[in-house]
């Protein structure tokens, strides 16, 4: 590679660099701007089904933090598998491949059970809720 072929590749990494920043810095100021803390909110939840995709393989809890215990030793999800959401809650802050997260999302166990477990929503594709409603709190 040229020097000068060097140099448009160092700028469109920086360009794109800057793209996920200020996407980041969005989905912050979603956060910062949340309306779940208006008064008037508890009767506008939107729990549901929800269908999210696993970006990186991780283990479910059986609260929103890694502090709780994994559900059971097969309990995980794996990266670029499809699973069910119902909803999403503040949890502990997660810092992994890079990002920072609070929101964790509630995951069904398999489609045929009620039996549910914890994983933060930086694990799935999406935004910082994994493309859930802001409205869809646990």
């Amino acid at each position: 590679i040229s020097e000068m072929g060097f140099r448009k590749t160092q700028l469109i990494y920086l360009f794109l660099f800057l793209a996920v920043v200020k996407e980041i810095q969005a989905n912050d100021q979603v956060t910062v701007e949340d309306p779940l803390t208006t008064d008037n909110f508890a009767d506008k939840r939107t729990p549901g089904t929800y269908t999210v995709t696993a970006r990186y393989s991780t283990s479910l809890r059986d609260c929103p933090s890694n502090t709780c215990p994994v559900v059971f030793s097969r309990a995980s999800v794996t990266a670029k598998n499809k699973y069910t959401a119902n909803c999403w809650v503040y949890g502990q802050t997660v810092v992994s491949q890079g990002y920072t997260n609070r929101i964790w999302l509630q995951i069904r166990l398999s489609s045929t059970s009620s039996s549910v477990g914890y994983a933060n929503a930086l694990y799935f594709d999406g935004n910082s809720y994994a493309n859930l409603p802001i409205k869809a709190t646990c």
